[in-house]
C-alpha cells in the first residue's frame, strides 16, 4: 500500500485520552479539537509557524510541542476545547513574518477537525 503524504493521523479514543493525560488537559465533551498540519510551498512540514485562531476563546488549549509556541519539525499543532462553530486559523511562518495560510473550518462538539494547510497567494 502506498503512503499518502497528505493523510492525517487520527488517534483512537484510548490513545487520544492517553495523549491528553501527558499534557495535563481534559477535553470538554461539548467542545471539539483541531489537529492542524502546516506545509510549506514545497509540500514539506513547516516548522516554526505560529497559528492564530479567530474567534479567540480563553478555554482553548493550544499545543505544538513541549516548551514550544510554534510548530515543530512535523508542522503539527493541536487546539483542544475549541467551541463548536466556524473558526478561522491563520498561520504565520517566522521566516516570512506575514501570514501565508488562512483557512476557516467548522468545529463540531466531541469530534476532531483535521486540517492539512498549504500556503496560498493571498491569505
Amino acid at each position: 500500500m502506498k503512503h499518502d503524504p497528505h493523510a492525517l493521523p487520527i488517534e483512537a479514543p484510548d490513545a487520544f485520552s492517553a495523549s491528553l493525560q501527558l499534557i495535563d488537559v481534559t477535553q470538554i465533551p461539548t467542545r471539539g479539537w483541531i489537529a492542524m498540519y502546516v506545509h510549506d510551498c514545497l509540500d514539506s512540514p513547516a516548522p516554526d509557524v505560529k497559528i492564530a485562531m479567530s474567534p479567540d476563546d480563553q478555554g482553548i488549549t493550544e499545543y505544538y510541542a513541549v516548551g514550544s509556541d510554534a510548530t515543530p519539525s512535523s508542522g503539527a499543532a493541536i487546539f483542544l476545547n475549541v467551541p463548536p462553530g466556524l473558526v478561522t486559523l491563520t498561520a504565520t511562518p517566522a521566516t516570512l513574518g506575514d501570514a501565508s495560510i488562512q483557512i476557516t473550518v467548522n468545529v463540531a462538539a466531541g469530534t476532531e477537525t483535521a486540517v492539512n494547510a498549504f500556503p496560498t497567494a493571498n491569505p
